[in-house]
C-alpha cells in the first residue's frame, strides 16, 4: 500500500472517530440530563409524601377537632333537657378509603355504663333532643347563616317526664336569642309553649280551624 492511500485512510479513520466522539458526547449530554430529571423527580417524590402526609394529618386533626365540638354541641343540651350525665359520642370508622360516623348517647349509672343508640335511648327522647340539638346548633353555628326560621313539629313529644318540656323550651329560647333565630313550632305542652314570645291555639270546629291568639296567656318563665 502506498503511503497517500494510508494516510487517506487515517484520514477518513479519523473522520470516523470524531463523528463517533460527537455522537458519545451527545449520548452522555443525554444521559446526565436524564439523570438530573430522575433526581428532581425522585426529590418531587419526596416532597409530595411528606406533604401528603402534613395534609392527612391536618385533615385527621381537623376531622377530630370537628368530633369535638359537634359532641360538646349535643351533649350539653343533653344533659340540660335531661338533667344527667348523659353525653354524645361520635364514633369514627374506617375501612379503606371510605370512613363512617357512628352516633352513641352514653349514659353513666351506679351499675355500669351503658351506650347506646340515640334513636333508642329513653324512648326516642333523646334521639329527638340529638337531633334538634344537631339541627339547631350546627344550622346557627356552622357555614354561611341560614337566615329562614327553624320550623319544629312537637320537639318535646318523646321527652319524660312532661315537666322537662320546660327545659326543652328553656333551650330553644336560649338558641333562638343568641343566634338570632326565629323559631316556629308546634306543640300540644302548655309548658313548652309558654316561654314563647307569641302562642296561638288551633281548634277545629265544624270542619273550620280556629285560630287564636294566647300571647296574653302565657305565664312568664
Amino acid at each position: 500500500m502506498e503511503l497517500f492511500e494510508v494516510k487517506d485512510n487515517l484520514e477518513r479513520l479519523k473522520g470516523i472517530y470524531q463523528k463517533e466522539q460527537g455522537k458519545r458526547e451527545q449520548l452522555i449530554s443525554l444521559i446526565n440530563k436524564k439523570k438530573k430529571k430522575i433526581k428532581e423527580q425522585v426529590k418531587e417524590k419526596e416532597t409530595l409524601g411528606e406533604t401528603l402526609v402534613l395534609l392527612q394529618t391536618a385533615s385527621e386533626q381537623a376531622r377530630n377537632k370537628s368530633v369535638e365540638t359537634i359532641e360538646e354541641l349535643v351533649t350539653k343540651p343533653l344533659q340540660y333537657i335531661f338533667e344527667d350525665d348523659s353525653r354524645f359520642e361520635v364514633e369514627m370508622k374506617t375501612k379503606g378509603d371510605n370512613s363512617s360516623a357512628y352516633f352513641n348517647v352514653i349514659t353513666e349509672y351506679d351499675y355500669g355504663i351503658i351506650k347506646a343508640d340515640p334513636k333508642g335511648s329513653a324512648g326516642g327522647g333523646k334521639g329527638d333532643i340529638t337531633s334538634l340539638s344537631l339541627l339547631t346548633t350546627l344550622n346557627c353555628a356552622v357555614g354561611t347563616k341560614i337566615t329562614a326560621p327553624l320550623l319544629l313539629d312537637e320537639p318535646s313529644k318523646y321527652v319524660s317526664p312532661t315537666s322537662r318540656a320546660l327545659n326543652v323550651g328553656n333551650f330553644l329560647r336560649d338558641v333562638s336569642v343568641n343566634f338570632d333565630k326565629q323559631i316556629i313550632l308546634s306543640t300540644h305542652n302548655h309548658d313548652i309553649s309558654a316561654v314563647s314570645d307569641r302562642a296561638y291555639s288551633f281548634e277545629l270546629k265544624n270542619g273550620v280551624t280556629q285560630v287564636k291568639e294566647n300571647t296574653q296567656d302565657l305565664e312568664t318563665v
